[in-house]
């Protein structure tokens, strides 16, 4: 969708539902999960508080998608890699990570 959309969607607290589908066992579920976080991560943020990576961080986002890098299914796992390098926290090859500081 357009970027204002997204933003909206932003606002009205979509984030939060999203992230707490991560935890379910519906691949399918999960999968669309992590496709529409990464798109809103995608999405310039017009103010801090709108940012993806800060709203995820307040959720409790970031164990799950811990685990989700190493979940069995190449799709899951690739999503995730590919959605924690977009917020800059892949633990992919590192020790340690954490949500980057803005």
């Amino acid at each position: 969708g357009k970027d204002e959309y997204l933003r909206c969607m932003i606002r009205q607290c979509c984030i939060p539902p999203l992230c707490r589908m991560l935890e379910g066992d519906d691949l399918n579920v999960v999968s669309v999960c992590l496709g529409a976080l990464r798109r809103f991560v995608e999405v310039p943020a017009e103010t801090p508080e709108d940012r993806v990576s800060t709203l995820l961080e307040s959720c409790g986002a970031q164990e799950r998608l811990d685990d989700l890098q190493t979940h069995p299914n190449d799709f899951v796992s690739a999503s995730a890699v590919a959605l924690c390098e977009a917020i800059g926290t892949s633990n992919q090859g590192h020790g340690e990570d954490h949500f980057m500081a803005d």
